[in-house]
């Protein structure tokens, strides 16, 4: 390109490289600006488990809200023929205070299932005990697993040694207006480089520059495991790598329902990230090295295998070289 020309293409496209300079910025001054919502699970599929039903039991679990809580998802299992309702309430632990409650309809699959409650605290400081009660039929079953806590379950009115099996959304982050303001700008911009002057370069490549430079933020800003569903595409991406190329029509290496991975697995141990734990986050993910001893794991989903080529190639050769 010469000189000349990179003028003009500078000057056309100058709105487009303020865009991209500014979402950088927030990039790098503010990385948690764009993590709105957190997830912890506390649900360990490596540990003993039970399922106890609800019915006329009174369960309380406890636990430390970290941020302000969007909602919670618990595991439940419905064993009858017709859907039933479950009442989740979420109180102040020091005070017994209620702060919200909710009510979902679990349908009758007799399988474990994650079901989300849209509960919020709004403004309780930081690391506040709470805990949520449950209301349902006695065909609902509550899935549990054992272990020691911080937090304790209480199942009428006596501490047990296991916790329900569940996971906390947070918002952990008020600035997302800046994101969303940045994406405003960013939009204009693709739309004043074509209006009035024609540029040089017509508007699919400056598109495609904006859509490369975003996706490199975005993969730079949003660790591993804080997707809303990563850690499913993660798992079918590992059963790719080791040969399934061509589920669910046909599956190569395994059984159909089922996904092979390594047998550690779970020990990637993906909790709550903000702005004050990201190096010890990624320090531990890269401490951790996957067994070359794999198992199957139960996974009903059944996304076409090709979508999963690149992950699983990345993958096969991460392994190849260890």
């Amino acid at each position: 390109m010469e000189k000349e020309q990179l003028k003009v293409w500078v000057k056309t496209y100058r709105m487009v490289i303020l865009a991209l300079l500014i979402v950088a910025g927030i990039m790098f001054f503010r990385k948690n600006s764009f993590a709105n919502v957190l997830c912890v699970n506390y649900g360990d599929h490596g540990k003993q488990q039970e399922a106890v039903r609800l019915g006329e039991n009174e369960f309380r679990q406890y636990f430390n809200a970290r941020e302000d809580v969007t909602g919670l998802s618990i595991y439940l299992v419905n064993q009858g023929s017709i859907q039933e309702n479950v009442v989740v309430s979420l109180y102040d632990a020091k005070t017994d205070r209620l702060i919200s409650k909710a009510e979902a309809t679990i349908f009758p699959t007799g399988q474990e299932t994650p079901v989300y409650y849209d509960l919020k605290t709004d403004g309780l400081a930081q690391e506040h005990p709470v805990y949520y009660t449950l209301k349902g039929s006695e065909e609902v079953l509550v899935c549990l697993f054992s272990g020691e806590y911080e937090e304790s379950y209480l199942q009428n009115g006596k501490e047990e040694a296991y916790q329900v099996r569940f996971s906390v959304n947070y918002s952990a982050s008020r600035d997302w207006i800046a994101f969303f303001l940045t994406l405003v700008v960013l939009s204009l911009s693709a739309v004043l480089v074509t209006y009035p002057v024609k540029p040089r370069f017509p508007a699919y490549q400056a598109f495609a520059v904006m859509a490369v430079a975003a996706g490199i933020m975005f993969a730079y800003i949003n660790p591993a495991g804080q997707e809303c569903d990563g850690w499913e595409h993660t798992l079918r991406s590992m059963d790719v790598s080791y040969g399934n190329l061509l589920s669910p029509l046909v599956s190569l290496n395994h059984e159909p329902g089922v996904i092979e991975v390594p047998e550690n697995i779970d020990e990637m141990n993906f909790e709550l990230v903000d702005a004050t734990n990201g190096v010890e986050y990624v320090s531990n993910l890269k401490q951790l090295h996957l067994s070359s001893e794999t198992v199957e794991r139960k996974y009903e989903s059944a996304f076409v295998s090709i979508f999963y080529w690149p992950q699983g190639l990345g993958m096969a050769i991460g392994r190849l070289f260890k």
